[in-house]
């Protein structure tokens, strides 16, 4: 909760609460977890103030199960909860080469 910031309990917490819609399953259905950072920022003589959010993930299908469980919900709900407090203006994705990838396209293995 906001008052005390000490997440819910899992029977208290509402099934569309975001840190449960968001999560991203395996294909035997292990959660898979990404790394994640929030970074709050303002213009306050604009009245602008947001969140970026950014996530690490190997593979962005990780990413795109939690998107698409966040915007359009999962077989229990329609949205995650935090939509109804937030509204996501824009979004980017970049590709980071692996250090093995980096080598092959130095050496020209890779063009």
């Amino acid at each position: 909760t906001k008052e005390n910031d000490l997440e819910l309990s899992a029977d208290k917490k509402p099934s569309n609460a975001h840190t449960e819609i968001s999560k991203a399953h395996d294909k035997t259905g292990e959660e898979v977890k990404i790394m994640r950072a929030n970074i709050a920022f303002a213009e306050a003589s604009k009245d602008i103030f947001g969140s970026y959010f950014l996530g690490y993930s190997k593979d962005f299908s990780i990413t795109l199960q939690m998107l698409q469980h966040m915007f359009e919900g999962n077989e229990k709900d329609t949205h995650d909860s935090i939509l109804d407090f937030f509204t996501p203006i824009t979004g980017n994705l970049f590709f980071v080469p692996s250090y093995e990838q980096i080598d092959k396209i130095a050496s020209g293995e890779i063009k």
